[in-house]
């Protein structure tokens, strides 16, 4: 056997040693998204039931809001902000809260992503950073366990405000800054702003809408 054969057969052999390995890796691979999926989508869910009792306290809706849910897909990148997903609270059947996930493209330095809960009567119950990257010591004070200035939102009867109001005082509106951060405080009450806006155009149709969470999960 010619040493050109030899090296041919070498290949083809490596070739096929390899193509065991990457069918066992993606088999692997496969095997262990199966048996955890499962836990993963509860352990989400989970943090995710956590995150909206902050906002609308468990005594107040007896539905499962994580399930009871919908994508909205119409509303992107409107005036620096995204709304995509609205979580629903009732109670005995009955229409108690909404809770939006929003996202601030314009913060200082990134996206600002936020759960913004309104009431069925209109009003804003309160609001709660996701994530975010502003700036530690600063645009960072958005997050309630940092300070307080979230709380400014909580309990806030809509029809109080006009167009001019959703802004910080400091651009002739009704809300505090931040001191030293004014960007950060600014795609915030924005994005709250558009989300209310929202909110008050659709709050019908968005409760009376047919849940489609449970689809998006199972593609």
């Amino acid at each position: 056997m010619s040493s050109n054969d030899i090296l041919k057969k070498s290949v083809r052999k490596n070739a096929f040693i390899l193509a065991l390995f990457a069918m066992a890796s993606t088999a692997l691979v496969s095997i262990v998204h199966q048996l955890t999926k499962d836990k993963i989508a509860s352990e989400v869910e989970r943090v995710m039931s956590q995150q909206l009792n902050k906002l609308v306290p468990s005594d107040n809706y007896n539905n499962s809001p994580t399930s009871d849910c919908i994508f909205i897909k119409n509303y992107s990148r409107i005036n620096q902000v995204s709304i995509q997903k609205v979580h629903r609270f009732r109670k005995n059947n009955q229409n108690i809260a909404l809770v939006f996930t929003s996202t601030a493209h314009d913060g200082y330095s990134g996206d600002i992503n936020l759960l913004i809960a309104l009431s069925s009567k209109d009003r804003l119950l309160g609001v709660e950073i996701l994530n975010h990257r502003e700036t530690p010591g600063l645009g960072d004070k958005i997050e309630s366990n940092k300070s307080n200035w979230l709380q400014q939102f909580e309990n806030v009867l809509l029809n109080g405000f006009n167009d001019k109001s959703w802004h910080v005082k400091k651009d002739g509106g009704d809300f505090d800054a931040l001191t030293g951060a004014t960007v950060t405080p600014r795609a915030t009450i924005n994005s709250i702003y558009q989300t209310v806006l929202y909110f008050t155009k659709n709050k019908a149709a968005i409760f009376s809408s047919k849940g489609n969470c449970e689809n998006e999960r199972s593609d």
